[in-house]
């Protein structure tokens, strides 16, 4: 195995955490459902809390996975431009999505970690209870956008740097 730049190490255990994070989250989510099945269906009660606790888990895993998918321009993309212009313009179609990509994911990363600080300013309990502040459940909102958004500035380096860019204008 080569050896990797201190970068792409660190990116590397970065998208492992991330990758045993959303395992984590999925096993606890369908642990806590389970319980939460056996609680209503054999004693005829349930905890109160484990619903909104799931509706917050299924947020978080959501956000998780498409951090998880962004790593090496993994997630999901709609693009008709990329498939109709030819081979040789389409590294410069990959860089100008990526970095429109990364834009917008900072913009929203900037607007919901201002919403995150409102919550923690006025002290807004969640939904799962109010001894749990909302802040603490949306953090996950900027944190996995501003992740996302260095991943596809990181490619549009990635893809400034590929040499097949730089054969485009001779």
């Amino acid at each position: 195995m080569p050896h990797k730049n201190p970068l792409e190490r660190f990116l590397l255990g970065l998208h492992r955490f991330e990758i045993a994070l959303l395992a984590l989250v999925l096993i606890s989510m369908v642990l806590i459902a389970t319980l939460q099945i056996i609680l209503r269906n054999f004693f005829d009660t349930g905890l109160i809390w484990i619903d909104p606790l799931l509706r917050t888990m299924l947020l978080w895993l959501g956000l998780l996975g498409a951090v998880a998918a962004s790593h090496d321009d993994k997630h999901i993309a709609i693009d008709l431009l990329s498939r109709t212009v030819p081979d040789r313009w389409r590294p410069w179609v990959r860089m100008l999505t990526s970095l429109f990509t990364a834009v917008i994911c900072s913009l929203v990363a900037y607007y919901s970690f201002r919403f995150v600080v409102d919550d923690y300013h006025y002290q807004t309990p969640s939904n799962i209870s109010d001894a749990v502040p909302a802040w603490t459940v949306e953090v996950i909102i900027p944190l996995a956008f501003i992740l996302i958004a260095l991943r596809y500035y990181l490619l549009v380096g990635r893809y400034g740097l590929h040499k097949r860019v730089g054969n485009i204008s001779s």
